[in-house]
């Protein structure tokens, strides 16, 4: 029974010292995408910095898992591959990578409930009117886990896969409401 005592109070100083900040998103104001049609998502690009020693064949496959979590964020019948006068065009960038390591989350998950080693992601999105060259709207974000964000602490960039979903999410609400509406 002390051995458990003395483990929730482990957990609680730990928990304390780990919360980090929510996402955040320093747009000045949401970023209205309503009168386009579908999305015409670029492939993911990476700020030199962000990649750090990352090898090209791990790079590949992130920018894969990271397009395809973008992708799956955006309901499929707003997608489409060409450009056009009446498509919002998203380019990303990724400007700072953190992973967090699965058999650390693994091992704190199993003795404390609670993963630790937090993840997360931060870019640059910016949006583009067909086939425009010129952004119409620039935002920023950051995402940094919790120890309480559960779903991603077990792959190394679960935290940042799971963030560009979820954005994807917000960003084309909207979107796609508008969408059936007009039908």
């Amino acid at each position: 029974m002390k051995l458990v005592s003395i483990a929730a109070i482990a957990a609680a100083v730990l928990l304390a010292g780990c919360v980090t900040a929510p996402a955040s998103n320093t747009a000045d104001a949401k970023i209205d995408i309503t009168r386009f049609r579908a999305v015409n998502v670029a492939p993911i690009q990476f700020a030199a910095e962000a990649l750090g020693a990352l090898p090209n064949d791990e790079r590949v496959a992130l920018e894969s898992d990271l397009l395809t979590a973008l992708k799956d964020g955006i309901a499929p019948s707003l997608l489409t591959d060409e450009p056009s006068p009446s498509v919002v065009r998203i380019e990303l960038t990724v400007t700072e990578l953190n992973a967090s390591s699965p058999a650390v989350n693994l091992l704190t998950t199993a003795l404390l409930f609670v993963p630790f080693d937090a993840g997360g992601v931060a870019f640059e999105a910016r949006f583009y009117d067909g086939e425009s060259r010129q952004p119409f709207a620039r935002t920023t974000y950051r995402h940094t886990s919790t120890p309480l964000e559960i779903k991603g602490s077990f792959r190394r960039y679960g935290h940042a896969t799971r963030a560009l979903h979820d954005w994807a999410e917000e960003i084309t609400s909207g979107l796609g409401a508008t969408t059936r509406e007009k039908m």
